[in-house]
């Protein structure tokens, strides 16, 4: 397992900013992870969320946790 692997939440974030995303960027089995910034729909708060993503040519796919609508997806549509 790297160091990635064991990362989750505001750890995960935290070693993300503070390498630039060469550790974090690559995550579990490979799977590319983008740090995502909103701002809190109710709090006005920033928040960062490392969110899977899935490239299909030209497109970025987000990946939201178990197909349901997490915190960070209404925060993105709100804003």
């Amino acid at each position: 397992m790297n160091e990635a692997e064991s990362l989750f939440g505001d750890d995960h974030v935290r070693r993300y900013q503070e390498t630039g995303g060469a550790v974090g960027q690559i995550w579990r089995e490979g799977s590319t992870i983008l740090l995502l910034t909103t701002t809190g729909r109710k709090s006005g708060a920033i928040r960062h969320t490392p969110v899977n993503t899935m490239a299909d040519g030209d497109t970025l796919w987000l990946i939201a946790q178990h197909g349901r609508h997490a915190g960070w997806v209404l925060n993105f549509e709100a804003d």
